[in-house]
């Protein structure tokens, strides 16, 4: 487990900095949410597209070589950019650049979390899916953590190109760890399941999981809080000019949320609440109250103390989400599932992104801001009112002490 967790520890470095910095240079030098919105979610077009393929890769190769293959296109990008030097050229090429460079590290991303998570399901024992997830997320928020620092850094020093040259380094140390993970097995597929799958019947497997015959409403709803944290990005740097924070105070606030989120992660609550429904009620409840902090206060404290409290909530709901659906589904097919997932939190994140940015833009930040908080309620009451299922099924606990007996 540790060559695949430093690796992603380096890798997430890399992309953290330059999303936290991007956002920033793009509100401070347009002075609109909405330019931030667009450059933010501009690489889920290509993900979008991209991702069905690379989930159905994933399912036919080794996990170890799909992440050497994202690692190698990620130094790429990152050389490419600094080959170029956006901050050499005219405002239109230097901004095409950047929202080149943010689409390619966009797909990075969220081709990363499928095929790590799919490795995990291929070496490790069902009861020990709780535990790896646990340390991934560790891992996830360690690496926010941890760019904190290095964003801080690169936003006083206002030298775009920086990020990248951090982002070279990272990924090539990842491609050099990636020698040391051991390889997984390829998944055995018949030659119905290994022919290449039509684009608009790839997601079939992750439909038919959640919305099949056997309803997992919650398991899909609660994917809200992850899309929330992240197209809130497009809206953090307006939060702080709102409140009249100084652009260090911005670069740290990865800080706070990270620190949130690894607590999230540590807390073992499976004894205690027995399913993700009640856990939902519990963090779906304290998430809201995070949002309130800043609505409430107006201050630097109460954003800070926000991004402790949605991270610890988000990311402990994450690990417990994950953690069943991995249980659940079939090796073969983990990856495809996931890439629906994916889908959702691309078009979902991207349309809200998107509308919020132009509500603050147009309406006033504060109402977009609102309605962020009302959107999470109708989650919330939503889950609240969908029936679970009739037989719980045994938790990742319950199957390790299962195994032990």
């Amino acid at each position: 487990m540790f060559p695949i967790l430093l690796s992603a520890l380096t890798s997430g470095i890399s992309m953290a900095v330059f999303f936290t910095a991007i956002a920033w240079f793009i509100e401070s030098t347009f002075n609109s949410s909405l330019l931030v919105s667009v450059v933010l979610s501009s690489g889920y077009i290509a993900t979008f597209f991209a991702l069905p393929s690379i989930a159905h890769l994933t399912d036919k190769t080794t996990c170890k070589k799909m992440l050497n293959i994202i690692y190698a296109v990620g130094a790429l990008n990152a050389l490419a950019f600094l080959v170029i030097n956006p901050a050499g050229q005219g405002a239109l090429l230097s901004f095409t650049v950047i929202l080149l460079s943010t689409s390619v590290f966009t797909l990075i991303r969220a081709s990363d979390q499928v095929i790590r998570s799919t490795y995990m399901k291929k070496v490790l024992p069902e009861h020990n899916l709780y535990h790896a997830n646990r340390l991934l997320e560790m891992v996830r928020q360690g690496i926010t953590f941890l760019s904190g620092g290095i964003a801080f850094l690169i936003l006083q020093d206002k030298s775009i190109q920086n990020v990248c040259l951090i982002a070279l380094f990272c990924f090539s140390l990842s491609l050099l760890i990636n020698r040391y993970i051991p390889r997984d097995k390829v998944n055995e597929t018949g030659e119905s399941t290994a022919a290449a799958p039509k684009k608009l019947t790839m997601y079939h497997n992750g439909y038919v999981f959640f919305l099949g015959e056997k309803k997992r409403i919650i398991e899909l709803l609660s994917l809200f809080p992850y899309i929330c944290v992240v197209f809130l990005n497009a809206l953090y740097p307006a939060l702080f000019t709102r409140i009249g924070a100084p652009v260090s105070a911005y670069a740290i606030l990865v800080v706070p949320y990270g620190l949130g989120a690894i607590a999230g992660s540590m807390l073992n609550s499976q004894p205690w609440v027995p399913s993700l429904k009640s856990a939902y009620v519990i963090f779906g409840g304290g998430f809201i109250i995070g949002l309130l902090l800043p609505l409430l206060f107006k201050s630097l404290p109460a954003v800070y103390a926000c991004l402790f409290a949605i991270a610890f909530c988000h990311s402990h709901i994450r690990v417990r989400r994950n953690t069943l659906i991995m249980t659940q589904a079939e090796s073969k097919e983990l990856a495809r599932i996931l890439a629906f997932n994916e889908v959702l939190f691309i078009c979902l994140s991207t349309v809200l992104g998107l509308g919020l940015s132009l509500i603050a833009d147009r309406l006033g930040f504060w109402l977009a801001w609102e309605i962020v908080i009302a959107l999470n309620l109708m989650v919330l009451l939503l889950i609240v009112l969908t029936p679970g299922p009739a037989t719980q099924p045994s938790t990742p606990m319950e199957s390790a002490q299962e195994n032990e007996r």
